[in-house]
C-alpha cells in the first residue's frame, strides 16, 4: 500500500479503533462489515469488535518547505500534532488548512499533541494519538481527513501531510471516512507512518 511521492516520501496512515457499538461505525461509506468484506487491504474487522482502518497520505507543500528548512537550517518546525475533520474538500499541493478552505473550528476538527513522542526505525518515523468522545468537545463528527501538523491549531502554516478530501489529483486522491457518530463511546489510536524513500 505504500506510495513513492514524488517528493520522495511514502506514508500509510493507520486509525485502530475500539468502540461500544463498532457494528454502528461506517468506513469509507459503507458499514463496517461491507467494507472489511470489499477493502480487505484497507479495513479489518476483528471478532473482538477492534477495527483497523490504513490509506496511504500525501505531503502538501507547506509539509515539503518546512522539511526542506529543518534539513538545510533554515527554521522549520517539528511535527507534534495530529487531527482529524469532518471537511471532504480536495487536497492540492497547495492545500494550507486540514478543514479545507479555512482554518477549521471545534465543530470540524480537533488536532492533538503527539502521544507517545514519535519514533523513528530506520528510514520510517511514526507518530500519532489516541482520540476519546472527550476530544470532540463540540460533539462528535465524521472524519473525512487526518492530517499531521507543527502547530496545535489549523492555523493555515503548519499542515504538514493530509490523507482523505474528495477529488484532487494524485498524489492527492487518497479518500479517508470514518463515521463514528454512532459508535458510542469510542476510542481510537491514529498513527502516520513516513518513510523517506530514494528515488
Amino acid at each position: 500500500m505504500n506510495q513513492k511521492e514524488g517528493q520522495g516520501r511514502s506514508g500509510i496512515a493507520t486509525v485502530r479503533l475500539e468502540c461500544e457499538k463498532p457494528e454502528l461505525v461506517s468506513v469509507y461509506g459503507l458499514p463496517i462489515r461491507e467494507a472489511a468484506l470489499l477493502l480487505p487491504d484497507r479495513v479489518k474487522f476483528f471478532r473482538s469488535g477492534e477495527i483497523d482502518v490504513k490509506g496511504p497520505n500525501s505531503y502538501v507543500n507547506t509539509g515539503l518547505n518546512n522539511a526542506l528548512d529543518r534539513e538545510w537550517g533554515l527554521g522549520g518546525t517539528a511535527i507534534g500534532y495530529i487531527g482529524v475533520s469532518s471537511d471532504n474538500s480536495a487536497v492540492t499541493a497547495a492545500t494550507v488548512y486540514l478543514a479545507g478552505a479555512s482554518a477549521g473550528t471545534p465543530s470540524n476538527t480537533i488536532i492533538l499533541a503527539l502521544s507517545p513522542a514519535a519514533t523513528r526505525s530506520a528510514q520510517t518515523t511514526t507518530g500519532g494519538a489516541t482520540f476519546t468522545n472527550s476530544s470532540f468537545t463540540s460533539g462528535v463528527f465524521a472524519i473525512n481527513k487526518l492530517g499531521l501538523l507543527n502547530t496545535s491549531t489549523d492555523a493555515g502554516t503548519g499542515l504538514i501531510d493530509v490523507i482523505g478530501g474528495s477529488g484532487g489529483s494524485s498524489p492527492y486522491t487518497k479518500t479517508f471516512s470514518l463515521n463514528l457518530t454512532s459508535a458510542g463511546t469510542f476510542s481510537f489510536t491514529a498513527q502516520v507512518a513516513v518513510t523517506a524513500v530514494a528515488v
